[in-house]
């Protein structure tokens, strides 16, 4: 495949467009660390969330693993998270 291949609509571009959306979201997170450590498991979440909507858009039904307080309709640690994935998931439609 040569570089002129790789436009916009083509599934390598896509999949490239998404690993920098992943070195986006680690790179924002550990930004905030340690000054801000609620910030940062914010932002940890909002990445598991997007993460997991991008996979459904793009292939369909997903399976999600994750530690119950990631994916809880509640928030049960609103001292650290405003937030949490599950939360974000149910918030929006994808």
């Amino acid at each position: 495949m040569n570089l002129s291949e790789l436009n916009g609509e083509s599934p390598e571009f896509t999949w490239i467009e998404q690993h920098a959306a992943v070195i986006e979201h680690f790179t924002k997170m550990m930004g905030y660390l340690p000054e801000k450590p609620k910030d940062f498991y914010n932002q940890y979440d909002i990445a598991m969330y997007e993460n997991a909507r991008w996979t459904e858009e793009k292939l369909g039904k997903s399976i999600v693993w994750a530690h119950n307080g990631h994916t809880a309709k509640t928030n049960l640690l609103p001292q650290v998270y405003d937030e949490i994935a599950g939360q974000h998931r149910r918030s929006s439609i994808f």
